[in-house]
């Protein structure tokens, strides 16, 4: 019987324990204090920079000031979508399964074999065990 190797992904699910969403949460948190500092940071960045241009040259203090407002907003989004993905954890119950990674993995497709089948896998963890392979 003829078979071949194909990469595919492998997903990475754990079960949702205590120590696990205290941890994802302390995480999100951290990426939120980090967002927060970028935005200080680009604050201050802008206006000691304005504070050095020229005040007859309006373009250039235009265009400062533009650069400035689309770096807040990227940051304001980035930290609007975790915040969205802290509230979407806090309303998960302990037992849920949760998508931690996807890895790339080798699978032995053979004549007759569901291909689908063959090509997503799933790997669940408890506490960084492996409970169930699928």
């Amino acid at each position: 019987m003829e078979s071949i190797h194909m990469k595919s992904k492998v997903n990475v699910k754990a079960i949702l324990t205590r120590g696990l969403k205290e941890k994802m949460q302390q995480e999100l948190k951290d990426l939120l204090k980090e967002i927060d500092m970028e935005l200080e940071q680009i604050d201050f960045k802008s206006k000691r920079l304005m504070e050095n241009i020229d005040k007859t040259n309006p373009q250039q203090r235009l265009e400062l000031k533009q650069e400035m407002d689309q770096k807040k907003g990227a940051a304001y989004s980035k930290r609007e979508r975790i915040e969205n993905r802290l509230k979407k954890l806090e309303k998960l119950e302990y037992g849920d399964e949760v998508h931690q990674k996807t890895l790339n993995g080798l699978a032995t497709i053979s004549v007759g074999d569901d291909l689908e089948e063959k090509m997503i896998r799933e790997i669940v963890v408890k506490d960084g065990k492996v409970v169930e392979i699928r």
